[in-house]
């Protein structure tokens, strides 16, 4: 029986175009070591053969053959190999609405009953986006497929049910709702001025009780998701500070770079060298 989390997540992604980027299958030797990076797409992998040091914001593991790992957007990670160790993979990056995995604020690591399931459907969608035998429309189809029998799984439920539990205090609905709307919306110059349009509690109380509930205010929280996401396009394209600045809601070049080097502790020109 699937789990309310697992069903909302699920519902979403079936109802919602979701775009194939990338579909590896990859061996990496001992001792490979990826950049640290905030990823802006979703990531769906499968650990086949050997093991890897994988770090998601403050949470590490070792994981190993028949381990499934879903990342959500947004997250900072980086991961390393072990060494006399190697590592093959399967995986595939794709982009998605932002309000599907508005409620996923860490990854998801388990060692699913499906797995071998889940291996022959990523096989075979590999397979396909090589041969080039699958249009867009069908590789979304075959994606859609393997994250319902991800998000199906016994193993993923009870993961899901335990990052319920470990939310900070259970969060008040107006709470989750302003955390939510505002991972949606964090881009546009008034995302701040907007959610009080959505929030029906007295202003005052809002404000306290989101701080007691996550640790930051309203503002500090718009910042951190603005700071992640720039932090993400200074290192991975080859934007301008300024375009950069508009992309992540600020309208005022100058305000984002002391911004930036407030919560970064360095300047943005700093992440490219």
């Amino acid at each position: 029986m699937q789990t309310p989390a697992a069903e909302a997540i699920l519902s979403l992604i079936l109802r919602s175009p979701l775009s194939l980027k990338q579909m590896r299958m990859e061996r990496f030797n001992e001792g490979f070591t990826t950049r640290s990076e905030v990823v802006s797409s979703a990531r769906f992998i499968l650990i086949c053969e050997g093991e890897v040091e994988y770090r998601v914001e403050d949470q590490r593991a070792l994981l190993g053959p028949g381990h499934a790992l879903f990342v959500p957007p947004w997250l900072w990670r980086t991961w390393q190999v072990p060494q006399e160790k190697h590592l093959d993979l399967l995986w595939v990056v794709f982009s998605a609405n932002s309000g599907i995995f508005a409620n996923l604020e860490r990854d998801i690591e388990v060692k699913p009953l499906a797995f071998d399931i889940l291996k022959s459907k990523m096989t075979e969608l590999f397979h396909f986006t090589q041969a080039h035998k699958a249009s867009a429309l069908m590789q979304e189809a075959m994606l859609k497929v393997i994250l319902s029998h991800f998000f199906e799984d016994p193993k993923v439920h009870r993961a899901l049910d335990r990052m319920g539990e470990n939310a900070p205090n259970h969060l008040h609905p107006e709470v989750r709702m302003a955390t939510s709307w505002l991972r949606s919306h964090f881009t546009e110059p008034t995302a701040l001025a907007d959610l009080h349009q959505h929030v029906s509690l007295n202003m005052d109380y809002f404000r306290d009780l989101f701080h007691k509930q996550t640790h930051l205010t309203p503002q500090q929280y718009l910042t951190q998701l603005r700071m992640k996401a720039a932090r993400f396009y200074l290192r991975q394209s080859n934007r301008s500070v300024k375009e950069i600045a508009m992309t992540c809601g600020f309208q005022d070049p100058q305000y984002f770079t002391r911004t930036y080097r407030k919560f970064w502790k360095h300047p943005p020109s700093a992440e490219r060298g």
